[in-house]
């Protein structure tokens, strides 16, 4: 059973060491995923580019209005995932050399939230004044926020996944990734084959809205699988995770699944295993650690919606031929540094978006962008081959996955894909 403090979770919240709460109050409300939660206020700074260059011109040379594309991402506050749009940018760039849209150049509008809806907010109505066709789901803990005036405002929602709740669940989202209430069983699903029984996720502090979500997600189904799940909750803005993993020790876990954004998963391994913690560790989407750690990294456990370059010499074919591209278009971009990085996530947004409104005739608007990505069947870049999202795992759901990649840190740098394909959740 996932106890939780409201009587359904058993949360504990690490300290400092002079024992004072590292994280805030977990009666806060937070409305944010298990990836990235309760992040700090600030104001929102909107603007077009992204990567390398903001001013960088990346139409290819290709005439005629742009096809504004927008994307909201988590870029200012203590938790920022910063490489989604560089990967985003250097994705405009690639598209746009091979066509672009019905020979019209795309243009990326990148608007930066901070963790507050009121940023996130600002950032829809940002996109809506730009005449966005689609904005694309970044990595955002309050991206929910956007949903009303996006819908308003008829513009949809696409990407890859999302680190919130209240959009993959959502009817007018389109994510190619696996909906949430299959991901976390996924997770938990390889665990138990490692033989896990008390599993500690050590996240960030998440409130009580969360709490009941990770008893709904997680909690029924560890309990289904005599698995015993509790959380150590973390501060995003000043983690310490030395409190956290002593803490998940306490507990007697013999698997942490660590949550958070590429530093938070980097440290948390590190952390762990200078404690001398011998269980498993599993992690959430991350990839740096593989490359920042080394042979310290080395068997740990990733699930992942899209596949890294690390994993490059144990992907499927089309993966390969994905990866080959994508790197040769960050170098082309000057973000080579960001290849491995959440970069990825930003450039499958694009280019699965174009993807899926190649095919449309006459003018690309927000109305037509949306009957197609709702309708879109095909390959997810550097992900999911054969998605199709006209047959959705979860009816009336944001997120049509139904496929994720099991990755194992290899010690040298990189990971190897388990079973060498992607894996269905739904069986």
């Amino acid at each position: 059973m996932f106890n939780i403090v409201d009587k359904d979770m058993d949360m504990t919240l690490a300290k400092s060491p002079s024992g004072a709460p590292s994280g805030p109050s977990i009666g806060r409300r937070a409305r944010v995923a298990v990836a990235a939660l309760a992040l700090a206020a600030a104001l929102a700074a909107c603007g077009s580019g992204g990567g390398s260059d903001d001013a960088a011109d990346r139409s290819a040379g290709l005439k005629g209005d742009p096809v504004v594309v927008g994307l909201i991402n988590a870029e200012q506050g203590p938790l920022t995932y910063p490489d989604v749009s560089v990967g985003a940018s250097a994705a405009i760039r690639y598209v746009n050399e091979n066509g672009g849209v019905n020979g019209r150049p795309l243009e990326l509008v990148v608007c930066k939230a901070n963790g507050t809806a009121e940023s996130t907010i600002a950032c829809a109505q940002e996109l809506i004044s730009k005449k966005a066709v689609v904005s694309l789901e970044g990595f955002d803990p309050t991206a929910d926020a956007k949903l009303a005036p996006l819908k308003k405002a008829g513009i949809p929602v696409s990407g890859a996944t999302t680190l919130v709740q209240g959009v993959d669940v959502s009817p007018d989202a389109n994510l190619t990734s696996v909906p949430w209430s299959l991901s976390f069983p996924a997770a938990l699903k390889a665990l138990d084959k490692l033989g896990t029984k008390n599993l500690v996720i050590v996240g960030a502090d998440p409130g009580p809205q969360m709490l009941k979500i990770l008893s709904r997600n997680v909690g029924a189904a560890a309990g289904a699988m005599g698995m015993k799940a509790s959380l150590t909750a973390y501060n995003p803005g000043s983690p310490n995770f030395a409190a956290a993993v002593t803490a998940a020790k306490a507990k007697g876990a013999d698997a942490i699944y660590i949550s958070g954004n590429e530093a938070a998963c980097t440290n948390g391994v590190k952390t762990a295993r200078q404690l001398g913690y011998k269980g498993h560790l599993f992690v959430v989407n991350c990839t740096d650690f593989a490359s920042e750690l080394g042979a310290v990294a080395k068997g740990v456990i990733s699930l992942a919606v899209l596949v890294p370059p690390t994993a490059e010499a144990t992907a499927p074919a089309k993966t390969k031929q994905d990866i080959d591209t994508y790197k040769k278009a960050m170098k082309a971009d000057g973000s080579a540094a960001a290849i491995d990085s959440f970069a990825i996530y930003g450039f499958s947004d694009v280019t699965t978006f174009a993807e899926a409104v190649k095919g449309l005739s006459g003018e690309v608007t927000a109305a037509t962008a949306g009957t197609a990505v709702k309708g879109f069947k095909g390959d997810v870049f550097l992900g999911q081959s054969g998605v199709d999202c006209t047959r959705r795992p979860v009816p009336d759901g944001g997120s049509c996955g139904t496929r994720m990649a099991q990755l194992e840190a290899d010690g040298k740098g990189g990971f190897e894909m388990v079973g060498g394909s992607f894996f269905d959740v739904t069986k």
